[in-house]
């Protein structure tokens, strides 16, 4: 029989999230313009819709750092000990979000870090986090399919599975509104 871990939150855990969420504030700082530019830029776009497209994809350009930071911080924490054994680790859909959404993002960041050194026009600075969106959104989407389908679901009753599971939910929320704000623009 399977012996659960009810793993509590320590100081250790803790200093990881401090650690990624200052990661994620410097990430906002070096890419966002300031909100008066914003402010500018969104008083100066003609129509509703367009001022909604620009609102809703300067809201995600700031959501997705904090976003992909918790995630990768979920990982952290979940390979620090006291924690079940690996194989058991592996079948906890929090993980299995936070794992692939992390492995995308970096994919991800490779391919955008990419296109910015070469000066592409197909991607600017400030909004580089939300084309870094949908193949994370899409990914973790997969791997809970896969995971259904394969019968292995097995969520875990700690703070870290839950925080796991609800950083792949808003994964795949960020990437549907993300993909839907292009319906305002038409």
């Amino acid at each position: 029989m399977y012996e659960r871990y009810i793993r509590k939150f320590t100081l250790g855990d803790a200093m990881i999230l401090v650690a990624s969420t200052a990661l994620a504030a410097l990430a906002i700082r070096a890419t966002l313009p300031a909100p008066f530019v914003f402010a500018r830029q969104f008083l100066t776009t003609p129509g509703v819709r367009m001022r909604a497209f620009v609102a809703i994809r300067y809201g995600l350009s700031a959501l997705i750092p904090i976003l992909a930071a918790l995630t990768s911080a979920v990982v952290a924490i979940r390979l620090r000990w006291p924690r079940p054994r690996l194989r058991r680790v592996a079948r906890q859909p929090g993980t299995v979000a936070c794992t692939i959404a992390t492995m995308a993002a970096a994919l991800e960041a490779g391919w955008i870090g990419g296109l910015l050194a070469v000066g592409s026009p197909l991607i600017s600075p400030a909004t580089v986090f939300v084309v870094l969106v949908n193949p994370v959104g899409f990914a973790v989407a997969a791997a809970w399919t896969a995971l259904s389908m394969a019968g292995q679901w097995r969520p875990e009753i700690d703070w870290v599975d839950r925080v796991g599971r609800l950083c792949g939910a808003a994964w795949i929320g960020v990437a549907v509104v993300s993909d839907c704000c292009y319906f305002l623009i038409y």
